[in-house]
């Protein structure tokens, strides 16, 4: 399955180019966010999803890397005793601003923020139920990825998404419009120049659906990789694609 049209990187060009999906096509630094609608899918056949695209004009970006953990009970509380590690909560903040150069790449702009909300509000009594569940591949080269981006990767269709993408949760997701920049104007219409979106992105501990790798397992008390069966389950090049 190709991506859907939201995903392309063509815009209208008869009224001015900046280049800039050109640039972000070649150094495949596109932000990618795919909405599975399916978690059954066969290893040989492309998912299904949705998906759309946008260029990477970021404005802020982090990672979160948080222990969860709790303190052992003792007779007598000691505020140095041992913690109990419960886990790692990982989570990424980022936020990217959305420029038009015309009329109709602010339309297509507006198509897509349109078409990212409903890929948060799915309908309550339609669909499988894994599609109703908040289920998504989001990339942007090594920067949001699985682990499995260890060298340069083009992101053309849903399979390459599963694969190097980062399997997340998405909440907080937010749209401001830049009123300073103005708008375009159409016949009974108006389209913003420039959006504002962030979203707080969850990782799931798999990095894909029903799989045996993980994003992050830890270190054993031997001091290497996580294993089960002696067999690595860390996929030891997450977040950045390095070993």
């Amino acid at each position: 399955m190709s991506f859907s049209k939201y995903a392309s990187t063509n815009s209208d060009t008869s009224r001015g180019q900046d280049y800039s999906g050109d640039y972000s096509k070649r150094s495949n630094s596109q932000i990618f966010i795919g909405k599975l609608c399916s978690i059954d899918y066969e290893a040989n056949k492309s998912p299904k999803m949705d998906v759309v695209m946008f260029k990477p004009f970021l404005k802020s970006f982090e990672i979160d890397c948080s222990a969860k953990g709790t303190k052992q009970q003792t007779a007598k509380q000691n505020p140095n005793a041992a913690t109990i590690y419960e886990g790692v909560r990982m989570t990424y903040k980022l936020s990217i601003e959305v420029p038009a150069i015309s009329r109709p790449d602010a339309k297509n702009n507006a198509k897509k923020i349109s078409k990212l909300l409903a890929f948060l509000t799915p309908a309550p009594d339609v669909g499988t139920a894994d599609y109703k569940q908040n289920t998504f591949f989001v990339s942007m080269g090594n920067l949001i990825q699985s682990g499995k981006y260890r060298a340069r990767r083009s992101i053309t269709n849903n399979r390459n998404l599963v694969k190097y993408g980062l399997h997340c949760e998405i909440y907080d997701f937010d749209v401001k419009v830049d009123t300073k920049m103005g708008f375009f104007e159409d016949t009974g219409a108006i389209w913003p120049k420039v959006y504002t979106i962030s979203m707080t992105l969850h990782p799931q501990e798999g990095i894909e659906p029903n799989g045996n790798l993980f994003h992050i397992k830890g270190f054993t008390e031997e001091g290497g990789y996580a294993t089960i069966n002696n067999k690595a389950v860390d996929i030891r090049t997450w977040p950045f694609g390095v070993r």
